[in-house]
């Protein structure tokens, strides 16, 4: 899991974007789909992106990369980090597909895998994800192809555009909008320590989400609740070394309450994805994991019933199952 530093507080504090690059933020449309969680599954036939119900049925293939799966190990294709438009008729993922050389892109495709079109392509990105009105994809874009420096950049669905939103040295990953589409909340990482940070769409101001004692622990990958309540979470708070957990935190960085309990040293959970009413979450986990095995490496999707605590095992692919999206 990668660790990093954060900088001062003082230098985040009142950090401007240019006025000109931040974007107008319209009305959510309204969603037109079933609940369905995409997934990307590693299995034969190389990363792709699978759909499935929250019930475990309905397991659909989506996306057919071509190149993928070859035995050629320096062929990369893929399809990946897939993120649901608002009204759940479209699809962002980030792939390699047609790429000869390191570039990759954002394409996005209908709700059953048809009509593929290419939005950007750059070298090394990913993690697209809506805007809560559909008009924009914020995603992450590593220039040089290294951890640790990454920034977050705005591409319009309609790829007419396509601009910078944050430059902080080091890596800024990981975007989520707020449900009221003006604030994205994200990954920060610089040299050994993580931080959750806050951009304020509109003025560009970033800032240190505040969750407590965040210069003690590693927490990541932090998603919004589909009320904008709360954030889920994840985080090394349980004092293993290795291990990670799933938290769930109010917007005000109060009632933070651990929601897995995940004991093995090297079992982890990791991608937490709201249920779009805000009831469940899915994730990917291996609980099986031990050093030296092969299930250190294997995944599955899971789902968790935050009222009764109940989880169960979506997914049981034996093999890297990653990525879910569920809203």
């Amino acid at each position: 899991m990668k660790r990093c530093h954060y900088p001062t507080l003082a230098i985040l504090a009142g950090l401007l974007l240019p006025a000109p690059d931040r974007p107008a933020i319209g009305t959510p449309p309204a969603q037109t789909a079933a609940a369905e969680i995409l997934f990307v599954s590693h299995q034969e036939s190389g990363r792709e992106i699978w759909r499935i119900s929250p019930e475990g049925s309905g397991l659909t293939r989506l996306t057919r990369t071509p190149g993928a799966g070859s035995q050629d190990r320096t062929d990369y294709r893929y399809a990946s980090d897939p993120g649901w438009s608002p009204d759940r008729t479209q699809i962002a993922f980030s792939s390699k597909r047609g790429a000869a050389d390191e570039t990759s892109g954002i394409w996005i495709m209908n709700a059953n895998g048809s009509r593929l079109r290419q939005l950007n392509r750059k070298r090394y990105l990913g993690d697209p994800a809506w805007s809560p009105d559909g008009e924009w994809i914020a995603y992450t874009w590593f220039p040089h192809g290294q951890m640790m420096e990454s920034d977050l950049w705005l591409l319009r669905s309609d790829g007419s555009e396509d601009r910078r939103l944050t430059e902080l040295e080091g890596e800024e990953s990981e975007p989520d909008w707020s449900p009221d589409g003006t604030q994205i909340i994200f990954d920060f990482c610089l040299y050994d320590e993580r931080r959750i940070m806050v951009l304020d769409v509109a003025g560009g101001e970033i800032r240190p989400f505040p969750v407590p004692d965040a210069d003690r622990y590693r927490d990541g990958e932090p998603r919004w609740s589909p009320d904008g309540t709360r954030v889920l979470l994840t985080s090394d708070r349980d004092g293993r070394e290795v291990g990670r957990n799933l938290y769930v935190v109010n917007r005000d960085g109060s009632g933070l309450t651990q929601l897995t309990r995940f004991t093995g040293s090297h079992v982890s959970c990791f991608e937490p994805t709201w249920s779009p009413d805000g009831t469940m979450v899915a994730f990917r986990a291996n609980p099986e994991a031990e050093v030296g095995s092969d299930a250190l490496r294997r995944f599955e999707i899971f789902v968790l019933d935050l009222a009764t605590g109940d989880m169960r095992r979506l997914t049981d692919n034996q093999v890297l199952d990653e990525s879910p999206c569920w809203r």
